[in-house]
């Protein structure tokens, strides 16, 4: 049997231009492509506000299921290897450790789900908008400028959470007419997340349920808000 040596050098040219294209792009350009995902979670907090507890319970556990069925099947069917998912550019919306486990979106409800059960409506939209909007940011900011490491994340990225949860504070206490001890309250609660997301490594449990936890705990805490 007779080799066609040009066409195996071809292929092979063409893996590694391939390889080198990946190697290549922007790890920024997908981490804001990932995060932007994320940001449809603010619906949640929108609703939220206009809807009672119940509510949001049977909408937020509808939301669970599903995204476990979907889970599930994708780690069944390895779905993450077809084409037709790459070229949807849903590939890219999971991390590596998510390919054959829950995704974080499903931590994220179940976390969103604790939360109801365990918190007011103003600490609710607190700790899902700090784990959506404090983390795209600590994950962006990161990855741009993080040059200071700690535990495997940049002490840039741990600033840039920090500072977006405290904004939240703000703007959180302004929208429902909260007094000071609240605001005082939530900038302290925004550390201890702070520090829950920059250790969140070293865990078993996904950030994305422990970030909200954390919050809705720390707040319970610290007074009945």
């Amino acid at each position: 049997m007779k080799l066609n040596i040009n066409k195996i050098d071809t292929t092979a040219n063409i893996i590694y231009l391939n390889k080198m294209k990946h190697k290549d792009s922007p790890p920024i350009l997908i981490e804001i492509y990932r995060k932007s995902i994320h940001l449809i979670g603010l619906i949640f907090p929108i609703i939220y506000h206009y809807y009672d507890k119940e509510t949001m319970i049977i909408i937020i556990s509808l939301f669970l299921i599903i995204s476990f069925i979907v889970d599930k099947f994708r780690i069944k069917f390895n779905l993450l290897e077809r084409r037709f998912i790459k070229k949807m550019g849903l590939a890219q919306i999971y991390r590596a450790h998510e390919k054959d486990n829950y995704s974080a979106l499903t931590f994220a409800f179940i976390g969103m789900l604790i939360c109801l059960f365990i918190s007011s409506k103003p600490v609710f939209n607190l700790a899902v908008s700090i784990l959506i909007l404090s983390d795209s940011m600590a994950a962006i900011i990161g990855t741009l400028f993080g040059k200071t490491k700690i535990n495997g994340k940049s002490l840039e990225g741990s600033a840039a959470f920090f500072g977006t949860s405290c904004v939240l504070s703000l703007v959180i206490t302004v929208i429902y007419h909260l007094d000071i001890k609240f605001l005082i309250a939530s900038f302290f609660t925004a550390l201890v997340a702070t520090i829950v997301e920059l250790y969140s490594k070293n865990s078993r449990l996904n950030d994305n349920m422990t970030i909200p936890i954390a919050v809705s705990v720390t707040m319970n805490v610290l007074g009945s808000y």
